[in-house]
């Protein structure tokens, strides 16, 4: 996949232009299929990452990621920001299968995760009421510092370390 184009009109589309660096949705013919058979793009935990260009965001900032985890690695990022300070990030985080929101040293903790299993994780960013929730469960709560991403990075920290290996959809 070498660009997931924004569908907000906003023009900050996730891309990768360097082959090795790209996360599938076709392996040797075969597209690979998530929940219901419909097409999923995976990444495989070891360079696969996809970037926007340099943007600012504004509070509160709400993140959707139809996902799988297909394998877990504490420290693993699923989502990151450009900036490497005042960051926020989605990562696995301790252990198996926790996935944490963070902001920079703040942090609030999902363990409803499912290794293999896909799920809708929600977040939002805020300074005054933070949340992370997946599908229908009950949303888990915290006060985050403010995040300045400048950007997105899909499938690795900013600083491309900590590779993510899992799966999304639309």
């Amino acid at each position: 996949v070498v660009t997931i184009y924004d569908q907000s009109g906003n023009g900050r589309n996730l891309t990768q232009s360097t082959a090795a660096n790209q996360p599938q949705i076709v392996a040797s013919g075969t597209i690979y299929t998530g929940a219901n058979g419909k097409p999923e793009c995976r990444f495989d935990g070891s360079n696969d990452r996809m970037l926007t260009g340099s943007f600012t965001f504004t509070a509160p900032t709400t993140y959707f990621l139809v996902c799988r985890q297909i394998s877990f690695t504490n420290g693993d990022r699923l989502l990151d920001g450009l900036a490497s300070a005042n960051k926020s990030d989605i990562q696995q985080f301790t252990t198996s299968p926790n996935i944490i929101l963070q902001t920079d040293a703040s942090f609030i903790t999902l363990t409803t995760q499912t290794i293999g299993a896909n799920g809708l994780v929600t977040c939002v960013t805020d300074t005054t009421s933070s949340s992370i929730r997946r599908n229908n469960d009950t949303a888990v709560t915290g006060t985050l510092l403010a995040s300045a991403m400048g950007g997105i990075t899909l499938g690795c920290a900013q600083n491309a370390t900590g590779f993510g290996n899992f799966a999304f959809q639309e």
